[in-house]
């Protein structure tokens, strides 16, 4: 038995959710709002952008490490060349694994600090309501 509309219906409404996703507009003011919470994590941000930064040059480099270790190491048949630069790729690697890992756990601090500061105002906020406000 067949759904009702299909499987190409489903794309279509996805395909239309992102294009009405794409048209919104930021209000007015909400920079505004967003950046005294923003300014709290203002080093967990610099640090999470210089480990991107870093995860990207050892990605573009990888590469050219690689031409290099073909064309001097492999063709001009110099095993120390080689040898020293599949040790620095090796290095590079275990450097960008650490650098990815300290990225995922300051987006993740950053993230969910935000949370947690946007939360306890929102409880503030209520708990200072008048009672007769509940009923």
């Amino acid at each position: 038995m067949a759904m009702a509309g299909g499987p190409l219906m489903g794309q279509m409404r996805l395909h239309l959710d992102r294009e009405s996703l794409t048209r919104q507009q930021i209000k007015p003011g909400t920079a505004r709002r967003i950046l005294p919470y923003a300014l709290h994590y203002r080093w967990s941000m610099g640090f999470m952008l210089l480990t991107t930064a870093t995860s990207a040059v050892i990605t573009a480099a990888n590469p050219l490490i690689l031409k290099t270790i073909i064309d001097q190491g492999i063709l001009g048949r110099r095993l120390p060349v080689v040898v020293g630069l599949c040790l620095l790729l090796a290095g590079l690697a275990l450097v960008d694994a650490l650098a990815m890992y300290l990225q995922v756990l300051f987006s993740g601090r950053i993230g969910q600090g935000l949370i947690y500061d946007l939360r306890t105002k929102v409880f503030r906020h209520v708990q200072q309501q008048p009672i007769a406000l509940s009923t």
